[in-house]
């Protein structure tokens, strides 16, 4: 069933910095079946934006993320979330309100363009508010409801003579699509004009209910027929010289042939798709470069060039612990809000069946991984060389900390991610983060250093105390400060010894780094795993629309369907 219907949903979900071919190249690349190669997905898109009008803009990206980046009109963004069901060939297209958030003139035209699809031997289906009415026209086929009630269904021309039997008819220069909302909806206001439309309205239904079926069964019996014999001829000529387009529209429901592409596939196309949209994000690299030279400057300028007397320790302690709440916090604060933006794509594709979360994941990972491993690396050198930390041995000093700073990094967008697989909205999202960041900036172990039993456990999730402790750990141990005008004698002297600050720490400074390396990496990959988990089988609300077909609710069912959902023939051409 999923391969002949296509969904449209009324908003549209797209990735903002792909241009409108790339976004349909990997549309179809995720939506046709694996047996249909490279060039005939390729002559699909084509056909595709031709149909759509596309073809001027097929070159512009897409735009969007809070305005960012200027991109396509709302006209075309509509036309091209249509596009993207369109590419996989389906026999049935279903929209949910697609001229909401239109002007009239661009939603006139989007209708015209879904008229022209329906002459295609394509079932458009629709919901529609406010139309023009130079629209009702453009309609082979109306369905007319009065609180979930069939009060008309059948074809457009004989719509008005049905109400105009019931003793109903459209004043002068009236909407005729205006008309029937009127007709059957309830009014408001006193009292009297509230049971009139309510009598209006039963009188409406049962009338139907009565005499509807005989109204439209005469058509209904050579449409059928019309598209059975449409069936019967296959695909159309001019793609009967392609194989694999032959084998799709002659398939049967369960055929191998029809097989969306594997995990591999899934995870090479949503790589590709991905790393495209990251490196194109420009406000994203711009922040980032922003985030890592100001607050490293700033760390820079604060802790400027510390020396090793009692106060310059202090504030070295200090700083192992101060660098990661200044820096991460914004990256997990911005990842949020990137993540509750781009999760609605996801939903929505994932609704479809396109691909698994773990396909999703790995691109996800992969092509953020170059931003994630550069500009914490930045921020690092400039901390480091700035203040002045341990220069011997520089090279493994500054390496543990870019490293650190790395895994701290992933860790934070990974905990952002779980965030945002739980709550899609931005403010409960961030608001649900900060609460719980709270706790693992508490645990870290500098600022308390010895937390109560019942949330001592909560350091062991903290990529903070981790980082704290490798860091700390790096400066101090084995160390000796020189500590001028200090007495050797002194308690003060205990402070010039970094294994002493380490145990004043509760840090045991004959532990290996590894310790704490090994599960810090752990944490992050376990991070990345529970938002997969989340993103599979939580469903926090969002992009939904009907995952059973036939459930009626207690509703009253509608009249059985006058055509046989089985794959139709499209006409697609194919040119060599």
């Amino acid at each position: 069933m999923k391969e002949k219907i296509g969904f449209v949903p009324q908003n549209d979900y797209l990735l903002p910095n792909l241009t409108v071919r790339e976004t349909l190249d990997y549309a179809a690349s995720l939506r046709l079946p694996a047996s249909i190669d490279k060039p005939t997905k390729l002559r699909i898109v084509d056909q595709v934006l031709g149909e759509l009008s596309l073809t001027d803009a097929a070159d512009t990206v897409v735009g969007g993320f809070g305005g960012l980046r200027k991109g396509i009109s709302g006209g075309e963004r509509r036309r091209l979330s249509i596009a993207c069901i369109l590419v996989s060939l389906p026999s049935v297209i279903i929209l949910d309100e697609p001229t909401s958030g239109l002007d009239a003139f661009t939603a006139y035209q989007l209708l015209l363009t879904l008229s022209e699809l329906a002459k295609r031997n394509r079932t458009v289906i629709l919901s529609l508010h406010q139309p023009r009415s130079d629209a009702f026209n453009l309609f082979t086929r109306l369905l007319v409801l009065s609180k979930g009630s069939v009060v008309y269904s059948g074809l457009t021309k004989k719509c008005l003579p049905w109400f105009s039997r019931l003793g109903l008819d459209p004043e002068q220069g009236v909407n005729p699509l205006d008309f029937l909302i009127d007709v059957s909806s309830m009014e408001v206001g006193d009292e009297s004009k509230r049971d009139a439309s309510k009598s209006r309205m039963e009188r409406l239904v049962n009338a139907w209910r009565e005499d509807g079926e005989g109204y439209s069964t005469e058509k209904n019996i050579r449409w059928s027929r019309r598209i059975s014999k449409d069936i019967q001829k296959g695909p159309s000529e001019q793609a009967t010289h392609n194989n694999t387009l032959k084998l799709l529209f002659m398939a049967q429901e369960g055929d191998p042939s029809l097989r969306r592409p594997g995990i591999i596939s899934q995870t090479s196309t949503l790589t590709s798709r991905s790393n495209k949209n990251t490196l194109r994000n420009y406000g994203q690299t711009l922040g980032y470069s922003f985030q890592a030279i100001v607050i490293g400057v700033m760390l820079g300028v604060s802790y400027y060039r510390l020396g090793e007397s009692p106060t310059d320790i202090q504030s070295l302690k200090t700083l192992c612990f101060q660098y990661m709440a200044a820096y991460f916090y914004l990256t997990n604060v911005y990842s949020i809000y990137r993540y509750c933006n781009e999760l609605v794509v996801f939903d929505r594709e994932r609704q479809d069946h396109l691909y698994k979360v773990l396909p999703w994941l790995i691109s996800e990972v992969l092509s953020n991984l170059s931003i994630n491993v550069f500009f914490p690396s930045l921020f690092a050198v400039i901390v480091y060389f700035m203040i002045g930390l341990r220069t011997s041995p520089l090279a493994q000093s500054l390496f543990i900390l870019i490293a650190e700073c790395i895994l701290v990094q992933l860790g934070s967008i990974g905990f952002s991610l779980v965030s945002a697989s739980m709550v899609r909205e931005f403010a409960s999202a961030s608001l649900m983060a900060n609460g719980i960041s709270i706790f693992f900036f508490l645990s870290a172990g500098y600022s308390i250093l010895k937390p109560p039993v019942y949330v001592n456990w909560i350091k062991y999730i903290s990529v903070y105390w981790y980082g704290f402790r490798i860091t700390a750990i790096s400066q101090f141990k084995g160390r000796v400060f020189a500590c001028e005008n200090v007495p050797r004698d002194s308690v003060a002297a205990n402070q010039c010894i970094g294994d002493q600050v380490l145990i004043g720490l509760r840090i045991n400074p004959k532990e290996p780094l590894w310790r704490y390396f090994v599960p810090l990496l752990c944490l992050v990959i376990g991070l990345y795993a529970l938002g997969g988990a989340l993103l599979a089988f939580w469903k926090p609300g969002g992009v939904k629309h009907a995952a059973k077909l036939g459930s009626r609710n207690g509703k009253e069912a509608l009249p059985e369907s006058d055509m046989d959902i089985i794959r139709q023939r499209v006409d697609v051409e194919v040119k060599g």
